[in-house]
């Protein structure tokens, strides 16, 4: 089967792919993957949720890709979705262009997943 090139890890810059983000509660670092909604901080045990610039900046190809959906899940498409129609103005057109610049295009080997 072949790798979306959206989700890609050998395209990705190390700091992308993989960073941290503060806990809410006690304000240490909870690593997080670019492909998480929440981790478990493993200090408090508190559930830390990505925020939301983070996550469109992570799920970017998720704007032009027609297989988004059944590629990030339905849970993740639909945060992503709704995070676009409120944040973003509903003005996709505008991210694609620049989600397609950043990645320097490339991206017209994108396959459907099995």
């Amino acid at each position: 089967m072949a790798k979306c090139p959206g989700q890609d890890l050998g395209r990705k810059n190390p700091a992308d792919a993989v960073y941290d983000i503060p806990c809410y509660n006690c304000n240490k670092p909870v690593e997080f993957f670019f492909d998480d909604l929440s981790r478990k901080c493993p200090y408090c045990e508190v559930r830390i949720e990505k925020g939301d610039e983070q996550l469109l900046k992570d799920y970017g190809c998720a704007v032009w890709c027609k297989e988004a959906e059944k590629c990030l899940g339905a849970e993740r498409y639909a945060r992503f979705r709704e995070i676009m129609e409120t944040k973003k103005g509903g003005n996709l057109a505008s991210f694609e262009a620049s989600f397609l610049q950043r990645e320097k295009g490339g991206l017209e080997n994108c396959v459907k997943k099995d």
